[in-house]
């Protein structure tokens, strides 16, 4: 199909935004809880435990994974989940070890440990607990002979270790990993003091501080696609960047017993939860611009226009896919003891193929003209227009034609 559009201006247009529109879907897949989003937001799991963990796209559903006692934590753009599982192949006192290890083709893999450590018991070897995006490099923990746990990351499909260290001659562990497995970020315990400290390695050990000098606990709980922005907790919800170093995400602490910020997108945008008491944990959203986060039980009606979940109890905003626009969340509802994972897609930018787009001057006139092979879901065209001083202004909408092939 092709669109027309012509407007009077007096200004020199140096580029024109095409954009489609589409209503907020909030998902609820059932019992569970989710663990992470893809970064390109095609894939979610989570777990049900003590049942089988899961994996959920928009083309398979929600499937669940394997047939053994397993946990998932991280999913890659390519589907490989990684996690720890029961591999009855390896075992200890005749019980099978709970192991590092990812699901691909419909089996587990297992991740080795130390050469020459075996299996402390059945339940302390090794755990991931992160996959870069392209499904090449996991991060996790493996033990020492001493009970002690070390930050590691492991190849796929090769699946050797190698280790991070422990900087505090205590215990580490590492949660994510940036897209080109270059930096890594998790926690650092220091002997006699803090049990864990936010970190990050390139593959060096970085101390990330914190916000109680007399404590410096803290976590870091996600990353940026590039790694150059983490989030996590120290004691509250901190953002960091190497330039800034940590930041709260929260503008006034005090309200709050504690916190993380779990997961944030490349466009700035950052899931987690806050805790108003013991009990009381609130998932939040904080987008850039914002001056303090929200409440999600908030913003999925407020914002949203979603009342389909109202009374639920959302505690838990758990993942963000890089451009922002899923979000992986874990709720109750009203008058339930059952957790669900949801899926929250906002629908900011659909997908439409463009196979031409020109722009002509006539006088006073410029004269946009574009035509689509596909649409999904297109509401319509926001036409928008910038000079060389000025910021993008709305100047037209244009109706689409819904789902189109």
């Amino acid at each position: 199909m092709q669109k027309i559009i012509s407007f009077f201006s007096f200004f020199i247009i140096s580029t024109v935004q095409l954009s489609s529109q589409n209503t907020p879907q909030l998902i609820d897949l059932g019992l569970g809880g989710v663990s992470a989003v893809s970064k390109n937001g095609q894939y979610v799991c989570g777990n049900n435990y003590p049942d089988l963990p899961f994996i959920w796209s928009e083309t398979s559903g929600k499937v669940l994974i394997g047939n053994v006692e397993s946990e998932v934590f991280s999913v890659s753009d390519n589907g490989v989940v990684v996690g720890r599982f029961r591999d009855s192949s390896f075992t200890i006192g005749g019980n099978p070890v709970l192991r590092a290890g990812y699901w691909a083709n419909n089996n587990w893999y297992g991740f080795a440990g130390i050469t020459g450590v075996p299996p402390l018991d059945e339940n302390s070897f090794t755990h991931a607990y992160g996959i870069n995006s392209n499904g090449t490099k996991a991060v996790g923990m493996v033990w020492h002979t001493n009970w002690r746990v070390e930050a590691c990351y492991w190849s796929i499909p090769d699946i050797g270790i190698g280790l991070l260290g422990q900087s505090g001659n205590f215990n580490s562990r590492a949660n994510v990993v940036s897209n080109d497995g270059s930096i890594i970020a998790g926690w650092d315990g220091e002997f006699g003091g803090p049990d864990r400290r936010a970190f990050y390695w390139d593959p060096s050990p970085h101390f990330m501080g914190g916000f109680d000098p007399t404590y410096l606990v803290g976590e870091s709980r996600g990353m940026n696609s590039d790694g150059s922005v983490i989030v996590g907790g120290s004691v509250w919800p901190f953002k960091w960047t190497a330039s800034t170093g940590l930041q709260h995400v929260v503008a006034d602490s005090s309200l709050y017993f504690d916190g993380q910020a779990i997961s944030i997108s490349d466009n700035g945008v950052i899931v987690g939860y806050v805790r108003f008491s013991v009990q009381n944990y609130q998932a939040f959203i904080k987008k850039p611009g914002w001056n303090d986060i929200i409440l999600l039980k908030d913003y999925i009606p407020d914002s949203l226009g979603i009342t389909s979940f109202n009374n639920w109890y959302f505690p838990f905003g758990d993942a963000i896919s890089a451009d922002g626009n899923r979000i992986g969340l874990t709720a109750y509802p009203p008058g339930s003891q059952q957790a669900h994972a949801l899926v929250l897609t906002l629908n900011t930018t659909i997908p439409v193929e463009l196979t031409s787009f020109t722009a002509k001057y006539y006088g006073n006139e410029v004269e946009l003209n574009w035509s689509t092979a596909t649409e999904t879901n297109n509401l319509g065209f926001v036409v928008e227009r910038k000079t060389e001083n000025s910021d993008w202004s709305e100047i037209g909408f244009i109706n689409g034609n819904g789902t189109t092939t």
